[in-house]
């Protein structure tokens, strides 16, 4: 279930963690670190780490973790991302099948 939904302007801050450091708060981590954090980021991770081409900022998510507490926290590609989110849909009431095939377990599903 979605806890909190917010956005933020790239612009407005100097880089990735004063935005998160910001959203933890209005969350309500203030004081508390979550148990484990997952990025979607826009762009190759590489060794749990990522540098924007659009923007002078770089993400480590090893550094993430020693700096706010957090015991867990995993970058991951923004495709990646999406066809995770691909695999909680409801066949029946948020899909529509352009092409039917039997499932390949293993194969590509999207």
């Amino acid at each position: 279930a979605l806890v909190l939904e917010k956005q933020y302007l790239n612009s407005e801050h100097e880089g990735f963690m004063s935005i998160l450091k910001l959203f933890l708060q209005e969350a309500g981590f203030a004081d508390v670190a979550p148990d484990a954090a997952c990025f979607a980021v826009a762009g190759p991770v590489s060794d749990n780490t990522v540098t924007f081409t659009n923007r002078n900022w770089r993400i480590d998510g090893y550094e993430v973790e020693s700096s706010l507490g957090i015991k867990k926290v995993r970058l991951i590609n923004d495709f990646v991302a999406n066809g995770y989110g691909l695999l909680t849909l409801d066949k029946v009431n948020e899909c529509v099948t352009l092409q039917e095939a039997t499932p390949v377990v293993g194969a590509p599903i999207a």
